[in-house]
């Protein structure tokens, strides 16, 4: 008998039991939604202020006055330059949007994604809408859409004067921001 007791205990030792523990492992890569502008005659702004514009008007009437760069009469927006190349930097698509500080009776500013779509009166309130315009305000308006990593946008901006008195000069802060999109 005592060599069954022996012989059950032996065999009793000899089986392991395992507990087994699960980890989930989470694999993670942050959203960045950073971009450069970059304007006429400039090298690419990733943070803090870009060169101040302008809009010059020849009289206190006047429609579709191109941005040009303070200080640098040559770096001036065209038919065929904007005042603004968006870069995405980032690794998510973003929406750029633009908005005033505050507006001044008068002058209306508008921005669109090609020269052409410059309007009387703008018929969007969200870029890229071909063919139109945004006018920019206090509102947060999109001037670039879905734009890809890697990617570029150009925006033309125009002011628009409407019986502002001779001598007029206000300056106002224009903020980018961008968002996943």
């Amino acid at each position: 008998m005592p060599f069954l007791a022996l012989f059950m205990v032996t065999m009793f030792v000899g089986f392991a039991f395992a507990d087994t523990i699960s980890t989930t492992v989470h694999f993670n890569v942050q959203t960045q939604t950073s971009f450069t502008v970059t304007l006429p005659g400039g090298s690419a702004v990733a943070s803090g202020t870009t060169s101040d514009i302008e809009f010059n008007s020849t009289s206190g009437t006047q429609v579709k006055v191109n941005a040009s760069v303070v200080g640098a009469p040559s770096n001036v927006q065209t038919s065929s330059i904007p005042i603004f190349v968006y870069s995405n930097t980032g690794n998510v698509d973003i929406n750029v949007n633009l908005t005033l500080d505050s507006t001044y009776t008068g002058i209306t500013v508008k921005a669109a994604n090609a020269n052409a779509d410059w309007e009387s009166s703008c018929s969007s309130t969200a870029m890229p809408d071909s063919g139109k315009c945004v006018a920019v305000s206090t509102a947060s308006r999109r001037v670039a859409g879905t734009l890809a990593a890697g990617g570029t946008q150009n925006v033309w901006m125009w002011a628009d004067f409407s019986s502002v008195a001779g001598g007029t000069s206000v300056s106002k802060t224009l903020t980018h921001t961008s968002a996943a999109s």
